[in-house]
């Protein structure tokens, strides 16, 4: 379970992401009155209902890295695959947790052209970078995309956050895309080597008329098992959890307009990302199958450039380049 302080109503609040179990999220309500819960499993997302005001069913892409690699290549759609071996091309450099400030300001140029969100405040960066790392890619010299995950060793990495340069750039015409693959690609096989058993791809939206239904395809090309996981927003005093629910209720009608107008005054499909406002005890979030796809093509040799020493020792460090590399090879048992 990890634990991020984070300032929320301009409250002092607390993020918590994966609870091991309903008690270890309550002690900290003795702490601060605001906590948010991410990826809250259903039975402890039941026994937290009592101090929500605001429960959300939120998708999310989950890859399981006890498999063998060749696994993990072959779970991928065939574009995918064919992206990530056009980018090894080029001959990039990927870096962990190396020159974090560039990726700091590539990532907030990104936000402010895509303008999905606010740009990243310096506490929020300063939050992902205290647990967890900042992957870049590099080619001639140029930083082309740059990633932080969170680390919840050995259980889950997630891709937390991410942004590339302006694909309008004619130096890297036709490869910005791919290297942002092959960036993911190598993290998912940075994790494996590290022990942690699953590698999260972040919020996926189901709905098609979502601006942000682009990315959610993008993400779903590499394979995974799509699952549905709770995110919860507690509130320590009865009262004041009374007043939330009612302004929490306001905020999801409004939603629900904007969802009508967006489409054309047709409600879309029911979407794995439903917001709930809570008014008692309730059913959650559900698991949504496995993505399929035909056997792929032989996984190529893949230089992987990362740190070769423990993983306990990387989190957090963000500081240093990576030296060291190591090899997947298809023809090998994992």
């Amino acid at each position: 379970m990890l634990t991020i302080p984070h300032s929320l109503f301009s409250l002092p609040s607390l993020e918590v992401w994966w609870p091991d179990e309903p008690e270890s999220v309550l002690a900290l309500l003795n702490q601060r009155p605001l906590i948010t819960v991410h990826g809250c499993p259903d039975d402890t997302a039941l026994s937290l209902d009592e101090y929500a005001f605001r429960r959300k069913s939120a998708a999310t892409v989950l890859f399981d890295l006890t498999v063998p690699a060749v696994d993990l290549w072959k779970g991928q759609r065939r574009k995918c695959r064919q992206d990530i071996n056009k980018a090894l091309k080029r001959g990039p450099d990927i870096v962990l947790n190396g020159d974090t400030g560039a990726v700091f300001r590539l990532i907030n140029d990104h936000i402010r052209r895509k303008r999905y969100r606010p740009p990243l405040s310096k506490a929020e960066w300063d939050g992902i970078l205290s647990h967890g790392d900042v992957f870049s890619i590099w080619c001639e010299g140029v930083l082309i995309s740059g990633h932080a995950v969170l680390v919840d060793a050995p259980t889950r990495a997630r891709a937390t956050i991410g942004g590339e340069i302006d694909r309008a750039d004619k130096r890297f015409f036709g490869v910005i895309g791919p290297m942002n693959r092959l960036l993911h690609w190598h993290e998912m096989n940075y994790y494996k080597h590290c022990g942690v058993r699953h590698y999260d791809f972040g919020g996926v939206v189901l709905d098609p008329a979502s601006p942000m239904y682009d990315i959610s395809r993008f993400k779903l090309s590499f394979g995974g098992e799509l699952v549905a996981e709770n995110v919860l927003q507690l509130w320590r005093g009865a009262l004041g959890r009374r007043v939330m629910r009612q302004l929490a209720a306001r905020n999801v009608t409004r939603q629900m307009f904007h969802s009508v107008v967006r489409v054309g005054g047709r409600f879309g499909s029911i979407r794995a990302d439903h917001e709930e406002v809570k008014d008692g005890p309730s059913q959650g979030g559900m698991a949504l199958g496995p993505s399929h796809e035909p056997p792929a093509s032989a996984m190529p040799d893949i230089r992987l450039f990362g740190s070769s020493s423990s993983l306990k020792d990387q989190v957090g460090n963000t500081g240093a380049s990576s030296k060291s590399m190591w090899t997947v090879d298809a023809t090998r048992p994992d």
